[in-house]
């Protein structure tokens, strides 16, 4: 099995079609699901792979990472407020020094890139 990604990575030759059927056979594995998510995105079915990674994290609720998946899936979109959202709903339930260094920076990237495109 490959490594679980990001969704802005790229997983070539693996489809949703083929990660749904293993899915079917395997489905508490939510590394699978993940790659499944990534395959989506790849494939430009963002709005899919968000529902997906909303899926775990509702089944992982302490992990953050799948938030912070769908963020950048807002980001890849283009949907800048959104992505902001997602990252100061992340900082405001994080407890980890490190997360909330990251989530600052990034939702002071995303205010800045948002201001230039106005």
């Amino acid at each position: 099995m490959p490594d679980q990604g990001n969704v802005n990575g790229r997983s070539p030759g693996l489809t949703p079609v083929l990660f749904k059927d293993m899915i079917a056979k395997n489905p508490k594995d939510n590394n699978l699901k993940m790659q499944y998510a990534n395959a989506q995105a790849n494939a430009g079915k963002i709005k899919e792979a968000m529902a997906t990674l909303e899926e775990l994290a509702q089944a992982e609720p302490t992990n953050p990472y799948y938030k912070e998946q769908v963020a950048e899936l807002h980001i890849r979109a283009n949907q800048l407020d959104n992505a902001i959202k997602a990252y100061e709903a992340l900082l405001a339930k994080t407890t980890e020094e490190w997360r909330k260094t990251n989530y600052n920076s990034r939702i002071t990237q995303l205010k800045a890139q948002k201001q230039q495109a106005e």
